[in-house]
């Protein structure tokens, strides 16, 4: 039923006596902006048409319930003319019949918002105010004819296009906007659980650039990064309720942190304010290639890599990274999937050209919906999304809207937020079972004006159909008309990253052991982690790489070599259990622990072969407790080492004189006496016995009395007589 033009005449008369105006010095608190300058009057236009003024929207209203009102709020200015009359005409709602989304976009793009359901509601210059105060202008919205006067009569819900026009006093359009009103069904759609069926809408602020340091580790971030961090600084400052989601690379944060300016301090000063929104997103500390890491079979890089960005991003923010997310790493394989999964991974973003969809599927559908990652085809269990990656497209709404330089920020928020509630509104039509999965990903740009935020969060805070929380754990998969979507990707080559590795490693040694040497307190170990992330880098110059190499290598080998061992030395043992004193000397000024690996040929080791000291600044008198096996010369090599025992650091030989033997071998040497004893009393009185026979003696006469040493009687031999006593 459409009311008859006198019955609008009322209406309008008493709708504009009820319209909320600002007065002076009640903008709007979320509205920063000054007054336009005094001296600019008029934009655009021509000698022979209208002049043009700088008028703003600031906010539109992104939801209006059956029974609400439609806000618009405009920024200050002085540069309207006194007479100038507003007009608004509700149109009717848009058809989805080629796409819902698209014809938000080709409306907001210029194309005709198709017939007046409503209007012109005219708001005389008396009733508008100070311009320069701010104007708010709200229209009250009922979707029954029962509703008594000013409500405008509203029969459906969907999208309905706004025109608002300014008139001058000669009747001339000076400023229009086409702008949208959202009105949800007057019953809330639930999902599958009974729970309000929402899109999740994730905004991301990424970043990435090329190396932030050097290879000593010093700050070589560019003029450009430098600002544009700034502009993040800015922006989490002037809207820290933002729900923004953070995808800076750990490395410009390292740089940033690291190059002393004020733009790091302001930085560092949002990251960590009380009560910011945004979180920061779990990355690696500098973008990889992921699908060439894997390939070589360099998964331990990519934990690496994620395990010091994550301690790079605490250290900044005060805050752990949300770890759900792998934001548009187009270097990502199908075979590197499962080591994703693996990591933590539950929803990998990408752009759109990176996946492959079923056949038939619409392609928008990649931007709203939660999609399966995995084959080539769609998956028929229950719900192949419990426990497996998920994917959804990038959203480039936002990015593109703010590309028009004539849009202003109330204008850009409201199609930003109405293209959203499009695909809400179709996957609403697809039946309850579709929810929870619709969601979008949006990548807002460092340098966005603040005020579209500020318009935009209404949208996705509130308790219309559009959710936005930087902490909350992406959506599953949703049924798309009953079947669940399995995306692909898109077949890729990677390159090759075993050299890359192999280098990585290396140094990664070298660095773990001197951190077992020196532990937490020297910062230049926690610098060289971040050197030899770096040189991970996809695309990374082989140069810049090798230098970075050297320089942990050399720098290693400085900080080790002031740890000393003792100078070679002989040493004299005169007993079976001995101590040789071992003399180190630590250069440095904190405590250290070394690992010490002593061998001997002839000594034993009763501590053992490998032992770990600590070693206090300046001279240290370490005791080796040794046991003699066999007197004579040997040597005892003692080699220092970290207490990982990956990292050499210095080694000796102690010459030893032992003079003593071991009791091993005493009682070898009294065994050898004995029988030696033995042998030589065994030996004797066999003698004697002979010589007794060959005298004619008794052997058991032979040696007693008295005369035992004397000589035995001669005895005659070869005459056929016996000798005496026989």
């Amino acid at each position: 039923m459409t009311p008859s033009p006198r019955w609008w005449a009322t209406a309008v008369a008493v709708m504009v006596a009820v319209t909320s105006l600002v007065a002076a010095g009640t903008v709007s608190d979320h509205v920063g902006a000054s007054p336009s300058p005094a001296t600019t009057t008029a934009q655009g236009g021509d000698e022979d048409g209208p002049a043009r003024v700088p008028l703003d929207l600031s906010f539109v209203s992104p939801f209006v319930s059956p029974q609400g009102a439609f806000e618009l709020r405009f920024a200050p200015t002085i540069a309207v003319p006194t007479d100038a009359t507003m007009e608004v005409r509700i149109h009717r709602r848009l058809s989805s019949g080629s796409g819902l989304r698209a014809a938000v976009a080709r409306v907001a793009e210029g194309g005709s918002p198709g017939s007046v359901l409503a209007g012109p509601i005219r708001i005389p210059p008396a009733l508008l105010g100070n311009p320069a105060a701010g104007w708010t202008v709200r229209l009250e919205v009922s979707n029954s004819t029962n509703t008594p006067a000013p409500a405008v009569f509203v029969p459906d819900d969907g999208i309905h296009p706004v025109t608002v026009d300014l008139i001058d006093g000669r009747g001339s359009t000076i400023w229009e906007r086409t702008v949208f009103m959202v009105r949800p069904p007057e019953n809330p759609p639930v999902d599958r659980t009974g729970a309000p069926a929402r899109t999740t809408v994730t905004m991301a602020l990424g970043l990435d650039g090329p190396p932030a340091l050097g290879p000593e580790g010093e700050a070589v971030i560019g003029d450009d990064l430098l600002s544009t961090l700034g502009d993040v600084a800015g922006l989490l400052e002037a809207v820290p309720e933002a729900p923004l989601s953070l995808a800076i690379s750990p490395n410009l944060l390292s740089g940033s942190s690291r190059s002393g300016t004020v733009t790091a301090t302001d930085l560092t000063s949002a990251l960590q304010r009380p009560g910011l929104a945004a979180r920061t997103l779990r990355r690696t500390d500098v973008p990889l290639d992921v699908g060439g890491i894997i390939n070589a079979n360099g998964l331990d890089v990519i934990q690496d890599e994620l395990t010091i960005g994550s301690r790079v991003v605490e250290t900044e923010t005060l805050r752990p990274p949300i770890d759900h997310t792998w934001l548009l790493d187009d270097t990502v394989t199908r075979e590197s999937l499962p080591a994703l999964a693996a990591l933590g991974t539950r929803r990998v973003v990408l752009p759109a050209d990176r996946l492959v969809l079923p056949e038939g599927t619409d392609p928008a559908t990649a931007r709203s919906r939660t999609m399966v990652l995995g084959g080539d085809g769609p998956d028929t269990s229950e719900n192949p999304s419990d426990g497996l990656l998920t994917v959804v497209a990038d959203d480039p709404i936002l990015g593109l809207a703010t590309l028009d330089p004539d849009a202003d920020p109330g204008t850009v928020a409201n199609r930003v937020s109405t293209e959203l509630s499009a695909d809400w509104f179709t996957a609403v039509g697809e039946g309850p079972d579709s929810f929870p999965g619709p969601q979008s990903v949006l990548f807002v740009p460092p340098q966005l004006d603040p005020a579209v935020l500020l318009a935009l969060i209404p949208a996705l805070t509130g308790a219309g159909p559009l959710f936005a929380d930087a902490e909350a754990p992406p959506p599953p998969a949703g049924p798309v008309e009953g079947d669940y979507l399995t995306a692909s990707l898109a077949p890729r080559t990677p390159q090759d990253q075993a050299a890359a590795i192999a280098e990585y490693r290396a140094s990664r040694t070298t660095v773990v052991g001197v951190r077992s040497v020196v532990g937490p307190v020297e910062g230049q170990v926690r610098t060289w982690d971040l050197v030899n992330a770096q040189t991970m880098t996809r695309g990374l110059d082989p140069g810049l790489r090798r230098a970075s190499h050297d320089a942990i290598e050399v720098g290693s080998r400085t900080l080790l070599d002031q740890i000393e061992a003792p100078p070679e030395r002989k040493v004299v043992l005169t007993s079976r259990d001995a101590t040789i004193p071992l003399r180190f000397r630590n250069g440095l000024d904190y405590p250290v622990d070394v690992g010490l690996r002593v061998r001997s040929s002839r000594l034993e080791l009763p501590d053992g072969e490998r032992r770990v000291v600590r070693l206090v600044p300046g001279d240290n008198l370490v005791d080796l407790r040794v046991t003699v096996r066999a007197p004579g010369e040997s040597v005892v090599r003692v080699d220092v080492t970290s207490p990982d025992d990956s990292v050499g650091i210095d080694s000796v030989r102690v010459p030893v004189q032992a003079s003593t033997i071991s009791g091993v071998g005493a009682a070898l040497s009294i065994a050898s006496l004995v029988v030696l004893a033995w042998w030589w009393l065994v030996t004797a009185r066999r003698r004697r016995r002979q010589g007794v026979l060959e005298g004619g003696t008794h052997p058991s006469t032979a040696g007693s009395g008295d005369d035992r040493d004397e000589p035995p009687p001669p005895q005659r031999v070869g005459d056929g007589s016996v000798a005496e006593g026989g």
